[in-house]
């Protein structure tokens, strides 16, 4: 759409460095809201995210054509080991006044950081999360720099109560309870060309995407080793998985998401999310002491009835009996078809609401 208005509009995204996803429904947004204003976007986000979508993603590339990349780290970087977690924090305070003052904008759009708000109150977050709830563990609170973490982005938030796109179903309580919340549909296209509705005729393809949390890769390595000397259907892991069943002969990484029948997953947003857009059914992990994960795998139970498994107290029996149970015909197409009930098209939503946003004053 042409842009009446006759201007460009500066915008500003700080994107959190703590997994793909976030950058990627970040960039997502901003290719359409691009699509709706002329823009000059600066991102500022982890490089090693931002190269490997540049390099394998379309939608990355276009965006790179009209915008400019800051490389950094974002923000906390969740960790099993509170030291890590620690350490991933000590220099963000100093970082969020330089990068906000970088990146003259329009508008800011900061992921799931309010910390942001203290040089740009009127930024705009974004996410189904709040790392001030994610850190609110008794344990981690303890911990010096984690305990002022939280309490300046709690007060923060108590102080502006900013604009927060996020995903409906899913929104954490937090999030509803100390931001001005604007629900959306699933950040992913409309259900449309998917014609595979049903188990491929040969043996389904279970894919195995744990992510690379070294204390969760070697809880999962005895279970999918069981797996691995299951008959009725192969195989496919994560490449951090590879070395405990080289048996299993494929990498996750090496065929797309829509030619898998089931996926065992920890459910970060943007794995969800591909699942949510794919009507691809799944399999979550509980992990211990992470709110979001335990939050989500719940919400994924209740929204579509996937089953979840606990790492640290099931046994790999119970994770094969669900995945033998999922591959069974009506089970997995009852899946399919919960999965295809759930609203999506809200990447248009939240472009649809930031220009309204930045046009509102002009």
């Amino acid at each position: 759409m042409a842009n009446s208005l006759g201007r460009t509009y500066a915008v500003t995204a700080i994107v959190s460095s703590n997994g793909l996803g976030h950058l990627r429904r970040t960039i997502a947004v901003l290719d359409h809201v691009s699509t709706l204003v002329d823009t000059q976007i600066s991102l500022v986000c982890n490089q090693s995210h931002w190269e490997r979508l540049n390099d394998t993603w379309p939608v990355a590339a276009r965006l790179a054509e009209h915008a400019t990349v800051t490389p950094t780290t974002v923000g906390p970087l969740w960790s099993t080991e509170s030291e890590e977690i620690a350490r991933s924090l000590r220099s963000w305070p100093d970082n969020i006044a330089r990068l906000t003052s970088d990146h003259p904008a329009d508008l800011v759009i900061s992921d799931n950081l309010a910390g942001v708000l203290q040089v740009r109150p009127e930024a705009v977050l974004m996410g189904s999360f709040l790392w001030s709830s994610v850190l609110s563990n008794p344990l981690l609170l303890t911990v010096p720099e984690i305990g002022a973490f939280v309490e300046h982005e709690r007060t923060l938030l108590a102080n502006h109560r900013p604009p927060m796109l996020c995903v409906a179903d899913v929104a954490m309580p937090d999030v509803l309870d100390q931001t001005t919340a604007v629900p959306l549909p699933w950040m992913c296209q409309p259900h449309n060309g998917i014609t595979r509705n049903t188990l491929r005729e040969h043996l389904p393809v279970v894919g195995v995407a744990v992510g690379a949390t070294a204390a969760i890769v070697e809880a999962m390595c005895p279970m999918v080793q069981r797996l691995a000397r299951c008959r009725g259907f192969n195989l496919a892991v994560d490449p951090q998985l590879a070395a405990c069943v080289p048996e299993a002969g494929v990498l996750f990484r090496d065929i797309p998401l829509q030619d898998l029948d089931v996926v065992v997953c920890r459910p970060g947003m943007g794995t969800l999310t591909d699942c949510v857009g794919l009507r691809l059914p799944m399999i979550t992990l509980r992990e211990h002491g992470n709110s979001e994960m335990d939050h989500l795998t719940t919400r994924m139970e209740q929204l579509v009835g996937a089953p979840s498994f606990d790492i640290y107290s099931d046994d790999g029996d119970s994770l094969t009996t669900m995945v033998r149970d999922m591959v069974v015909p009506h089970r997995h197409a009852a899946m399919r078809t919960a999965l295809g009930r759930l609203k999506t098209g809200g990447i248009q939503g939240a472009a649809d609401w930031l220009v309204r946003r930045l046009t509102k004053s002009t």
